[in-house]
């Protein structure tokens, strides 16, 4: 009785990348380019720390007058706005450097 062995040939012509995303760095790819993390950037920092004494200076005031309520609230928003339109921006980045570095 004779048993034949199959041995499937893999495409090793293909393009591919790996990529381990972290938090030290956004990503890291298999090619050896590295994505820092947006969060350490002098930018963001700074949103924080103003979207951060705005929540706290609200916070502490009296809410008296309906009208400055609503001017304190859009000022907060338009901050935690562009702190995530940053940051999305980013992340399209990354995505479109990736996509070109497979082609």
């Amino acid at each position: 009785m004779e048993v034949e062995d199959t041995i499937k040939e893999t495409n090793t012509n293909s393009k591919g990348l790996g990529v381990d995303l972290g938090i030290k760095d956004t990503a890291i790819c298999s090619n050896g380019m590295i994505f820092k993390n947006i969060n350490k950037t002098k930018k963001v920092k700074k949103l924080k720390k103003k979207l951060k004494k705005r929540t706290k200076k609200n916070g502490k005031e009296v809410w008296s007058i309906l009208k400055s309520n609503k001017i304190k609230l859009r000022e907060l928003k338009t901050l935690v706005r562009r702190n995530w339109k940053y940051k999305d921006c980013f992340i399209d980045w990354i995505v479109l450097e990736m996509i070109t570095i497979i082609r």
